[in-house]
């Protein structure tokens, strides 16, 4: 879970009529964050290039530590998902390279998810949105991160996600 660092949540975003609400989280919320745990996830080393990921000081070694525990669990869902769809593909009668095509691009859609769900992610202030990590040749460390929630209607959704890779096909 994000390197050998502990994680601590500060702030929940939430959307009123439009509008931001920056609320305190409750005892609740921050027992219900840390109740995700991924059955699995990939566990692959990073490159031991230095310039390419930050934090190698901090423990950061292989991919997964990139992620919370929680973000885990709903990108490692995603991806079952999408081989799920694949398989429902071929159970309704699509042939072998049309199942691979539709996986294809819902692994797309969870590769650019993993983009505003890390914690590396930024917050911009003055759009109030997350910016990811992954949009430039480096990974830089963060201190503080946001954390997008898939399912809503805000930056760094499901959707959105989906609806990109649509129109770049």
């Amino acid at each position: 879970m994000a390197g050998n660092m502990s994680v601590m949540m500060i702030c929940i975003v939430a959307e009123v009529d439009r509008k931001r609400l920056f609320v305190s989280p409750t005892a609740e919320h921050i027992q219900t964050a840390r109740s995700a745990k991924p059955d699995s996830y990939p566990t692959q080393k990073m490159p031991t290039t230095a310039y390419l990921v930050s934090g190698r000081g901090y423990g950061i070694e292989n991919w997964h530590q990139l992620f919370t525990e929680r973000q885990l669990s709903a990108l490692t869902t995603f991806i079952d998902m999408a081989e799920k769809a694949g398989e429902q593909a071929r159970e309704d009668g699509a042939d072998e390279q049309y199942a691979n095509a539709i996986k294809t691009y819902l692994a797309l859609a969870v590769g650019r998810l993993s983009n505003g769900n890390s914690s590396l992610g930024v917050w911009h202030a003055i759009r109030e949105n997350i910016e990811g990590p992954f949009g430039r040749q480096a990974i830089t460390m963060v201190w503080d991160f946001p954390e997008a929630n898939p399912f809503s209607n805000s930056s760094k959704n499901w959707t959105g996600m989906l609806e990109g890779v649509i129109k770049t096909l």
